[in-house]
């Protein structure tokens, strides 16, 4: 193990770990990552073995969103330079560092010819608050990033550093600056005017957005993108079918800070026919977009907004899941509705009879159950052994439950299960109806 100290300098920190190492190619993996399918990693050596005249390869990065109970993948990758020539480059700039050539000038970059790919957990809730990272990337914007040399990039940086703060009118500034500034680079020139509309039309401005599209619009390189963008500012103008026209064989839609991807356009179809009152198509686009990314956070929760319109389309897109992401699921459940929470839970059961995830959900949801559904969950949890955690009894042991509503459950857990602490309540909840 090498040691060094941290002086807010990541590239510093790259560099001296890099002159340390003695192999031709350099693979950069944080600690916050690992390699989706490390098998995969094999496949490198028969790439790398080869005489390659490029200096840097790009490997895909997911990031993980939302909470370490549940994170959520992001379906569509960054690619980031991730393996490159240690003779030929060296990493520069604080912040968001970047290997560039020893000599100088635009380094030679092309994208793994593997399946090796990268996930990021770095952004999820609490690693951002044990870390501190968001106080630590805005140090470092504010005292490091005059040190690189091209403005354009400075501009970019720090802007992505204040939206990560939510210091969005901060950023909208950097954004401005980098996207006018003719000395940078054409990416970051580019990817500053689709930046920072998708800022805007995350909160809500869509209007204000529309200049940074237009701009877009008119450049060249994946022209996708504007497509794209505008489609969303169509959506949320509430003109469904021209952003309906907008995706209609949309293609290209990725730069190289983009996080687009076949799941978003499907979403956005979703949106749209859901506005035009075509739930039928709205419900078929949501589980195809669910079958691009399973954990699709918005997809879901669409889904469970309307959940009584498309019962079908939620078993479906339960079906796309694996077992083990229903946990992941059921977390985002128990701060739904319980009406809609109970419609999800009971589709996906369809597709998945006897999940641990849904039983404990369904324990956390049953006093606020439907008598119905709590009648058909003390089913399935008594025949799983949970006898103590039986919905029914949940109910009628709930004191802030009108007593009319406890005396049912007692009740109906009587009679199916002959249960008998169930029956020896009744007598006691009957004592408290009004009498007269």
């Amino acid at each position: 193990m090498i040691e060094g100290t941290w002086d807010d300098d990541f590239s510093k920190a790259r560099n001296a770990a890099r002159a340390h190492c003695r192999g031709t190619w350099l693979l950069h993996v944080d600690a916050d990552e690992e390699i989706e399918d490390p098998l995969t990693a094999r496949d490198l050596r028969t790439v790398l073995d080869r005489d390659l005249p490029v200096d840097l390869l790009a490997l895909p990065l997911h990031n993980m969103m939302g909470t370490e109970l549940a994170p959520v993948r992001a379906a569509n990758p960054h690619w980031v330079p991730r393996i490159l020539h240690r003779r030929r480059c060296r990493w520069t700039g604080a912040l968001h560092e970047h290997p560039m050539p020893v000599l100088g000038g635009t380094p030679r970059a092309v994208r793994a010819p593997s399946g090796i790919s990268l996930v990021h957990y770095g952004y999820l809730d609490e690693v951002m608050v044990r870390r501190g990272k968001a106080d630590r990337n805005a140090h470092i914007a504010e005292h490091k990033l005059d040190e690189v040399a091209d403005a354009g990039r400075t501009h970019f940086d720090r802007a992505r550093t204040h939206v990560m703060n939510d210091r969005l009118a901060d950023a909208l500034e950097e954004y401005r600056a980098a996207a006018d500034d003719q000395s940078a680079s054409p990416v970051h020139r580019r990817c500053a005017l689709e930046q920072a509309a998708t800022v805007l039309l995350n909160i809500g401005r869509p209007h204000e957005a529309d200049d940074w599209i237009t701009r877009r619009e008119v450049i060249p390189a994946a022209p996708g993108v504007g497509r794209w963008l505008r489609a969303r500012q169509a959506i949320d103008l509430g003109e469904h079918g021209q952003a309906l026209e907008l995706l209609d064989g949309i293609h290209d839609y990725t730069d190289n800070f983009s996080t687009n991807g076949p799941d978003g356009v499907h979403f956005m179809r979703a949106q749209a026919r859901l506005g035009l009152g075509e739930d039928a198509a709205a419900g078929a686009e949501l589980v195809a977009a669910i079958e691009c990314n399973p954990t699709y956070d918005q997809a879901w929760l669409l889904l469970v907004r309307h959940a009584e319109r498309w019962p079908d389309a939620i078993t479906a897109s339960a079906r796309l899941l694996r077992r083990e992401q229903l946990k992941l699921l059921a977390a985002r459940l128990l701060s739904a509705p319980t009406n809609a929470a109970g419609v999800v839970a009971e589709a996906v059961w369809t597709a998945h009879p006897g999940a641990p995830a849904l039983l404990a959900l369904a324990i956390e949801l049953a006093p606020q159950l439907e008598l119905e559904d709590a009648a058909r969950w003390a089913v399935r949890l008594r025949a799983a052994g949970q006898q103590r955690r039986c919905p029914l009894t949940a109910i009628a042991t709930n004191e802030q439950a009108p007593v009319v509503l406890r005396l049912q459950a007692a009740y109906l857990g009587t009679e199916l299960f002959d249960d008998h602490d169930l029956a020896a309540m009744q007598a006691d909840l009957a004592a408290l109806l009004p009498t007269g």
